[in-house]
């Protein structure tokens, strides 16, 4: 039986109507279903009974889990008339039915009419709109239309009163995603290593201190089932001891949820309901967890966990219910459109860590450069030795800065012109205190064209320091500091105070961000890529909004260090250059002072919340900025620090940004585009995985529609006005070029006469201008042949020292280009501090030549950095003098150290042998360093070296390149010409081939080993160059020093091998003089004993021409000593009587002590054996031959300046008076020679030259 639907009174509408026969059965009516009601729900019904006195009318409530009750029950009448009933419905907090029960009467039959059912007060009430906004969901289309959130969506909690909102495909939801636990734990499970678990629950959770739930939040009572943490389960378990719930893994989300321009932007949402109850209820923490980043993908699998912990004691219970997650998580109710193809049950994106990238198949095997941090972690940037390490075995060579705003800087030299993929990495930030969250630095990739040699400089961003961990987990320890409270009186009640502490370290330090930048004596430090690094996080809760990544590119935000706000703050990020803010120890510094990570405020271990490397500030209450192109800012405010602004140059091909995607350190990888992958032209790479390419085209052109073709610009045919106009503007300039030519001209020829009339004044101005005349003419040139570093070394890459921070004391000596002093040198100028310096001069009036040996050997001297070789700090070349700025070197050099070290019969040495020994492994560091660098000395020898002091802790340095400056301006490997050379130190094949390798400086080194073993002998004592030499290539060696020891005397003869190849190497060398230094009977060896003073012992080298028609020629610089043949004068000059002043002699006595050309060294040129009764040179019928008549009186009163010549050289005053200086005796056949005069009616003397062959010399 059921109820009939009758129209009684048309014109008043319809009700309910059954009749019921005698004994029937109960009736019952249902209402769809409803979600939960406010405490003050009625139902009111209209009933009219007849013959209902033995019946009844009850209202029941049915939840979804099919549990029911009577909310009321109304006795029947026959009363034959409508009336009102109101049933109390109360609060009901699960979707329900309410079912309207009739009982009959048993008896008679019985009717009963139903009309007007309400729910009165029951629901909230919903405003009703035409249409919902893109953020809201539509309820059913009748008169109650509402919009709900869509948050709301199948969150298994029916909004809509026909519950359409769980049937918005909810089904395709996973199992994890949507789980009331009623069917089992749908995927989730316990963390290992836990100490307390969850729990699958039915019925009441109440504990003896009755802290558990009553009933499941899905059916609301005892028939359902959630999830459980009881805290009192296990006794062991102490304060901060936890439970860790998790889900499974979970493919990455859509890409529309990062897109701020999405609709479904941040659409993904996780639901649930929880229970938190009791007097120390202990915390609840939902965790997203990605997985580890091996591969440092910018889309990763992760994973939910679920935290609970307890808290000081266990009365307090946790319990979860009915999770959810919304359907756009898994790109459900979304337009395939903003989906681009992605499907959450195939999807493909992600790749395992493990599993290997499939590369392009054109790159495949193709190098690649990857500069990482070198496994540098924290505030500061890594070594040489750091990098030496982490990149040994792989393609990268680069050079580590060791200045003090360069500092950690690598420099890379680039191999090839082309064009190159850079992919460049800003750090990520530190945790806050609690380990949670992530902070991003940002990814740019760009393409540029480069050029060889050019080089390139990078600074590695480093991570931000995690702060110390702070929770109250017994397992838990950490390297953390103490932190103080001044309030604590008494420790009476521990857990008070703890309300009380004053905590300044909870944020991690901000990321350091990743320089790509180029380098230019005009222009400095040019930025060509700067990828932001993410901003430290703090700890506790913060809204997720992103601010704490690294940033794009904001062309409206100044490169300057972030800002920082509020009292005691945490350090902003260091900007490209810094702020005007007043600067803190937690500032990140900035690009242009180093980019040194902030301090962190607290006084942990480790570095906890500091700064890293690139400029990331230092962490305290709250995370530091990360460092960028503009710094990100920190702020008392904000509990996490900003992220950086990234940079992009404006000459980049083609560039790609992708803000907040890396994890971990910086990096940075440079990819060289390739012919390939069907190109005409290049193939680049777009990612460092070389996955995705692209063709490109040369400047000038553009890539067709194709992809692969160029298509070149038509060529622009100027009309012929624009032909007029070019010729008459080219006209103007060259008749403006040739007018300023004749300017300057004029004026020179004007000034010259003064100039030397200036010249003539003083007798060294007067020789230099000799020299400028002899070598002018001459046009030298870097050796093509010879790099540094794999690139060509320049003037602009040597590091300028400004003139106005040093302060010259006093002069030390004379050197090869002018005055050597020591000075004082300031790294800023204010600074306190000096530093002692030596400083070499070059004088303004200087030749060309001159000026270009000094410059090349400030070249050399540069490219050294090794604590056994001078340190070279700089130059400063802007205007005359030119100064080249060295360490000071107090000691003196190793030869006259050695001299003076010499045991006497009345006094012992200072010296033992371990003395000598280390002075030599200390030559042998240095010729270590230049043979693993390619470089050849060649006049290694005691002279050359100096010594940092003579007390105890010397240190042996290598100081002098002379010679090896010839072979960067010289053709030819091979030495040769009027060569200057030291015999003694050089093997067969040098003097006889004029050959030299790294071989040569073995042989040289032996022979070092024989001067320190002997305490300054001169080798092969009495006998001179020519006797030296053939006894050399007769096999002759040095006969061992008095009391050297075996196994020294051993190395020396292995250096003296006659086969190159033979020779050991400086590393072997080194070995070995370790092995001495460990010998007892080599270092209890006595020092030999010396009688007579050292002045006796002689230098000397001999002149060999290579070949035999080459000219004898006077050499343009003025610190070597060699003589002038043929140049007359009329006078003695003023220096030779000023020597004979000051020495007391007649300068026809000077013993010889020639150098090698461009040289330092002191070496002699000729032995005293080999000039006796030779001082004059045998030319008395060269002035007579080939004279015009008209000479002849001017030829015989040069025959007096000639004599008085013959006794001085073409050197400056300072170094005439230093050496004594014989002459070689060079015999000329009358007919076999030639000579030309050449007269200038402004000089005062005249020069002859004459051209000899090798076979006329005799010495």
């Amino acid at each position: 039986m059921s109820f009939s639907y009758k129209s009684v009174f048309k014109t008043l509408g319809h009700y309910l109507f059954v009749e019921m026969a005698e004994g029937a059965e109960e009736i019952h009516v249902w209402s769809p279903k409803f979600s939960q009601t406010k405490p003050q729900c009625k139902l009111h019904v209209d009933l009219k009974m007849v013959n209902m006195t033995a019946g009844n009318f009850k209202v029941v409530i049915e939840t979804t889990n099919d549990t029911s009750w009577v909310v009321d029950e109304k006795m029947g009448n026959n009363r034959n008339k409508w009336e009102k009933f109101i049933f109390i419905i109360s609060r009901i907090q699960q979707r329900f039915k309410i079912i309207l029960e009739v009982s009959p009467s048993k008896t008679n039959p019985s009717q009963l009419s139903m009309d007007n059912i309400k729910l009165v007060d029951c629901f909230p009430e919903r405003p009703t709109f035409k249409t919902c906004s893109n953020d809201f969901f539509r309820c059913s289309k009748d008169a109650n239309d509402f919009c709900i959130n869509k948050t709301q969506i199948c969150d298994i909690e029916q909004d809509c009163l026909n519950g359409e909102d769980e049937k918005q495909g909810c089904e395709e939801i996973p199992k994890f995603a949507r789980c009331t636990f009623e069917d089992g734990w749908c995927g989730w499970e316990n963390a290992p290593t836990t100490a307390i678990n969850w729990t699958r629950h039915m019925g009441a959770g109440y504990t003896k201190r009755y802290t558990g739930p009553a009933f499941d939040h899905t059916y609301q009572n005892e028939s359902g089932k959630f999830l459980y943490v009881n805290m009192s389960t296990i006794r062991s378990t102490k304060l901060g001891s936890s439970a860790i719930l998790e889900s499974s893994l979970i493919n990455p989300p859509p890409r529309y949820h990062t897109r701020p321009n999405s609709t479904y932007y941040k659409s993904c949402f996780v639901r649930f309901f929880y229970h938190q109850y009791g007097t120390h209820t202990g915390s609840l923490g939902l965790f997203l967890c990605e997985m580890d980043p091996a591969a440092e993908r910018s889309i990763r699998l992760y994973y939910f966990q679920f935290e609970a912990r307890r808290g000081f004691r266990a009365r307090g219970d946790i319990a979860i219910d009915d999770v959810s997650m919304s359907p756009e998580c898994f790109g459900l109710n979304v337009p395939e459109k903003e989906k681009e193809g992605y499907d959450y049950d195939n999807f493909s994106g992600y790749i395992e860590p493990t599993q290997p990238v499939e590369e392009h198949r054109d790159f495949f095997n193709k190098t690649i450069y990857i500069f990482t941090s070198c496994g540098v972690r924290g505030r500061m940037g890594p070594s040489p030795e750091n990098c030496s390490l982490a990149y040994n075995n792989t393609s990268v060579n680069v050079t580590i800065l060791q200045d003090a705003t360069l500092n950690g800087v690598q420099r890379w030299v680039v191999p090839q012109d082309g064009f190159y993929t850079i992919v460049v990495k800003g750090a990520s930030g530190g945790k806050g205190y609690d380990g949670l969250g992530v902070s991003k630095g940002t990814t740019i990739m760009g393409v540029v064209e480069l050029n060889k040699t050019q080089s390139l400089y990078i600074l590695v961003g480093q991570e931000g320091g995690n702060a110390c961990r702070k929770n109250f987990a017994v397992t838990q320890h950490y390297t953390c500091g103490n932190f103080k409270n001044s309030n604590f009186s008494t420790p009476l009640n521990p857990l008070k105070e703890i309300q009380n502490l004053d905590i300044i370290d909870d944020g991690g330090g901000g990321g350091g961000a990743t320089f790509v930048f180029l380098w230019s004596q005009k222009n400095g430090r040019i930025p060509l890529i700067v990828a932001a690094g993410g901003g430290g996080l703090g700890g506790g809760t913060y809204p997720d909004d992103g601010s704490q990544h690294g940033k794009g590119v904001d062309v409206n935000r100044p490169g300057i260090t972030g800002s920082e706000s509020g009292n005691n703050s945490a350090g902003a990020g260091g900007g490209w250059i810094e702020s005007n803010n007043t600067w803190r120890e937690v500032t990140g510094g900035s690009f242009v002072q180093g980019a040194v990570g902030g301090k962190a405020c607290g006084q942990s271990l480790d570095l906890h919340g500091a700064g890293g490397f690139g400029g990331g500030g230092g962490g305290c209450r709250t995370g530091g900025g990360g460092g960028g192109f503009a710094g990100g800012s920190a702020s008392t405010d904000k509990r996490n620090g900003l992220g950086g602004y990234s940079y992009t140059a404006h000459g980049l091909i083609i560039k790609e940004i992708d803000p907040g995607s890396n994890t971990g350190q910086g990096s940075v990888v440079i990819i060289p585009a390739i012919k390939g992958c069907g190109c005409k032209y290049l193939c680049v790479a777009l990612d460092e995985h070389k996955q995705k390419v692209k063709c490109i085209c040369p400047t000038g052109s553009q890539l067709e529609s194709d992809g692969v073709s160029c298509l070149y610009s038509e060529r622009y045919e100027p009309t012929v006005t624009e032909k007029y106009m070019t010729v008459i503007i080219g006209m103007l300039i060259v008749l403006i070029s040739i007018c300023i030519c004749y300017y300057f001209f004029k004026h020179g020829r004007r000034n010259k006469k003064d100039r030397m009339r200036m010249k003539m004044i003083d007798e060294s101005e007067l020789q230099l201008n000799r020299l400028r005349l002899a070598s002018d003419s001459m046009m030298t040139e870097y050796n093509p042949n010879y790099e540094f570093g794999g690139g060509t070394y320049t003037i602009r890459d040597l590091n300028e020292v400004p003139r106005e921070n040093l302060r010259l004391v006093k002069a030390l000596g004379q050197g090869a280009f002018g005055e050597v002093y020591q000075g004082f040198y300031r790294y800023r100028t204010g600074d306190i501090i000096e530093m002692p310096v030596a400083v070499k001069t070059l004088p303004e009036l200087s030749t060309s030549q001159a000026e270009t040996d000094f410059l090349m050997e400030a070249l050399i001297m540069s490219k050294f950095t090794h604590p056994n070789i001078v340190h070279f700090i700089g130059v400063c070349f802007d205007k005359h003098p030119r100064f080249i700025v060295l360490e000071l070197l107090a000691g003196g050099d190793l030869k006259n150290f050695l001299r003076e070290s010499r045991p006497k019969p009345e006094r012992p040495s200072p010296l033992v042998m371990k003395d000598l020994l280390m002075c030599a492994i200390d030559v042998a560091k240095g010729c270590a360093y230049l043979e693993e660098h390619r470089f050849i000395h060649r006049d290694i020898a005691a002279r050359n070296c100096l010594l940092t002091t003579k007390g105890p802790g010397r240190t042996v340095k290598i100081a002098d390149f002379g010679m090896a400056r010839d072979i960067y301006r010289a053709e030819y490997y091979r030495k040769g010409g009027k060569a200057m050379l030291p015999i003694k130190w050089m093997p067969p094949e040098a003097f006889q081939d004029g050959i030299f390798t790294a071989k040569t400086d073995i042989w040289s080194f032996g022979v070092l080993l024989w001067e320190v073993m002997s305490l300054g002998y001169m080798p092969y004592t009495g006998c001179g160059n020519r006797e030296v030499m053939q006894l050399v290539i007769s096999g002759g060696r040095l006969e061992p020093p008095m009391n050297c020891p075996s196994p020294v005397y051993a190395i020396m003869t292995k250096c003296w091998h006659p086969k190159p190849d033979e020779r050991p190497s400086f590393m072997l060398i080194l070995e070995r003089l370790g092995y001495c230094l460990q010998d007892p009977e080599v270092l209890n060896a006595p020092l030999p004993i010396f009688n007579r003073l050292p002045s006796s012992e002689r230098d000397s080298t001999v002149m060999r021409p290579e070949i035999t028609n080459s000219c004898l020629q006077v050499e343009g610089i003025s610190d070597y000593l060699e003589p002038t043949q043929g140049i007359p004068n009329n006078h003695t000059t003023t220096g030779s009587r000023l020597r004979e002043k000051q020495t007391g002699r007649n300068t026809e006595n000077w013993e010889s002590s020639f150098t090698m050309p461009e040289s330092q060294s002191t070496q002699p040129l000729l032995s005293q054996q080999e000039n006796t009764g030779q001082s004059e040179f045998s030319n008395s019928k060269t002035g007579q031959t080939k004279l015009n008549n008209n000479n002849n009186n001017n030829n015989n009163n040069n025959n007096d300046r000639q004599r008085s010549l013959t006794n001085s050289i073409s050197l400056d005053a300072g170094a005439l008076v230093k050496q004594p200086i014989p002459y070689v005796n060079v015999k000329v056949p009358p007919k076999s020679h030639k000579m030309t005069v050449e007269e200038d009616s402004e000089s005062p003397f005249s020069v002859s030259r004459h051209l000899i062959n090798d076979a006329e010399i005799s010495c």
